[in-house]
């Protein structure tokens, strides 16, 4: 969609099941850079660019993913990265590490999860609600 333009028109279903499955793969991908930030590790020195051009490219590969793959693929993704998040202790959460994503600046496990992995789900969920069928 170019920028600055607006959907008006109800998202298909298999939009839906496509940005559905979009959710469920970045679950782990996200919640591995919460354990390696969570362990003092580097995070990747990946931009926002490199996370345009890696949508797009999922985008097409699920462009026919069913809704129950979709459904499939969030339930098992997103028990993993809660099963990872639930292994955190207070103190990882304060830890902070420099991210490219970020524009370099130092960010907290914390923030990680809740503006990345908690937030990439929030900035989906009107269009899946919108898609859903009434």
């Amino acid at each position: 969609m170019t920028p600055g333009c607006v959907r008006t028109a109800r998202p298909s279903s298999a939009h839906a099941a496509a940005l559905a499955a979009h959710v469920g793969e970045a679950h782990p991908v996200i919640a591995d850079w919460v354990r390696v930030a969570a362990a003092g590790e580097p995070l990747p020195a990946i931009t926002m660019p490199d996370i345009d051009r890696i949508n797009a490219e999922r985008a097409v590969a699920n462009a026919e993913c069913s809704k129950d793959q979709a459904l499939a693929q969030l339930r098992t993704n997103g028990v993993a990265a809660a099963a990872m998040l639930r292994t955190l202790q207070d103190e990882d959460l304060e830890r902070t590490t420099p991210f490219a994503l970020f524009g370099g600046s130092e960010v907290s496990v914390r923030m990680l999860i809740e503006r990345v992995l908690i937030g990439n789900v929030e900035s989906h969920l009107p269009s899946l609600q919108t898609a859903a069928p009434a």
